[in-house]
C-alpha cells in the first residue's frame, strides 16, 4: 500500500522524563522515512520538559495537566485526527525506536485496517518482554483476560509479522480509520490497560494488528512488577483489569471475573489502606463506562 508519509503524525506522551524524552525525540527525529508532523502531548511535566520545548522547533507541544498516559494518548491521538493525519505513530517518553523502525512499518502495511507495532527490547538486560497479546479471553472467568502472549520463540525472529489481538501504545501505528470507526482511547484510565481496551475495539471492529519484528524499539527503563509493593497506582490497575471485563467481557466474564479479581488483590494486600484501595477500585471498575 502506498502511504503518503507527509500525513504521518508520531505522537510522543510526557511526564517529568526530560532526558529520556529527549532519546526518544532524536529516535523519531532521526528515522529513515520522516514523519510529516509530531505532536508532544506534555502532561503537566515539573522538571524542565515544558521550557525545553519552548525553545524547540518544527514540533506541536500540547500542554495539559497531568492525566496519565491514557489522557495524553487521548489527545494526542485527536489531536492529530483533527489536524488531518491519515497515519498515526503513538509511543511513551521510554521508548526509542530503531532508526528503521518506521520505515519497516510501512513495508508491512497492507490496507487502511491495517495496525501495526514494534518488537520491544529492554536495553539494560537486553531482554524481549511478552507483553503484545496473541490471544484475548473474553468469555472465561475463570482465567485471566491475557490468555496467550506471544512466545519468545517468536520474539527471537528477526523477521516476519506475528498477528495478534491487542497491541500496546507503546511504539504502534494505525489509519485515522481507527478513530473513525471506534473512536478515542479511554481519556480516564490514567494508566494500565488502556491500549488493551482501544485495541480490543479495534480487534472487534475487524482491524488487523501485527507485530513487525524487523521494527524495534529499545525500551529506556525495565517493567515494573506491580506486585512487589502497594501504591497509588493500584487502584487504577484494579479498576481497569474489572473495567476491561465489564466493558468487553461475555455475561460470564462481566459478571464473575471482577470477583475473582477482587480476591486476588484481596489476598495480595497488606494492611488496612490496601484494603479499602482494593474495595474502591472494585466498585469504580464494577461500575465504569466508557
Amino acid at each position: 500500500m502506498k502511504i503518503n508519509t507527509e500525513k504521518i503524525t508520531a505522537i510522543i506522551v510526557t511526564f517529568n522524563r526530560l532526558e529520556l524524552f529527549k532519546q526518544v525525540l532524536e529516535s523519531v527525529q532521526k528515522q529513515t522515512v520522516k514523519v510529516g508532523q509530531i505532536i508532544v502531548v506534555n502532561n503537566g511535566s515539573s522538571d524542565g520538559t515544558s521550557e525545553w520545548l519552548a525553545n524547540q522547533s518544527n514540533i506541536l507541544v500540547v500542554n495539559q495537566e497531568n492525566v496519565g498516559s491514557s489522557g495524553g494518548q487521548h489527545r494526542g491521538i485527536n489531536t492529530a485526527y483533527e489536524m488531518g493525519a491519515d497515519w498515526i505513530w503513538t509511543m511513551d517518553d521510554d521508548v526509542a525506536p530503531k532508526i528503521n523502525c518506521l520505515e519497516e512499518f510501512i513495508k508491512n502495511i497492507d490496507n487502511e485496517k491495517s495496525i501495526v507495532g514494534a518488537k520491544k527490547i529492554v536495553i539494560q538486560d537486553k531482554s524481549i518482554p511478552q507483553c503484545d497479546t496473541m490471544k484475548l479471553n473474553l468469555t472465561n472467568p475463570l482465567k485471566g483476560i491475557w490468555k496467550e502472549l506471544i512466545p519468545h520463540t517468536k520474539l527471537a525472529e528477526t523477521e516476519g509479522t506475528v498477528l495478534v489481538e491487542a497491541l500496546t501504545f507503546e511504539c504502534v501505528m494505525f489509519n485515522r480509520l481507527l478513530v473513525e470507526k471506534v473512536g478515542l482511547p479511554a481519556y480516564d484510565f490514567f494508566i494500565y490497560g488502556d491500549d488493551t481496551e482501544y485495541f480490543i475495539r479495534a480487534y472487534k471492529s475487524g482491524f488487523n494488528q501485527k507485530l513487525v519484528l524487523s521494527a524495534v524499539l529499545d525500551r529506556l527503563l525495565p517493567f515494573a512488577d506491580f506486585r512487589l509493593q502497594f501504591d497509588w497506582k493500584h487502584f487504577y490497575i484494579i479498576r481497569n483489569l474489572i473495567a476491561l471485563d465489564v466493558l468487553h467481557g461475555n455475561l460470564l466474564v462481566r459478571f464473575i471475573r471482577p470477583f475473582r479479581t477482587l480476591v486476588v488483590w484481596l489476598r495480595l494486600s497488606q494492611n488496612m489502606e490496601n484494603l479499602k484501595t482494593v474495595f474502591k477500585a472494585f466498585k469504580a471498575g464494577y461500575f465504569y463506562k466508557l
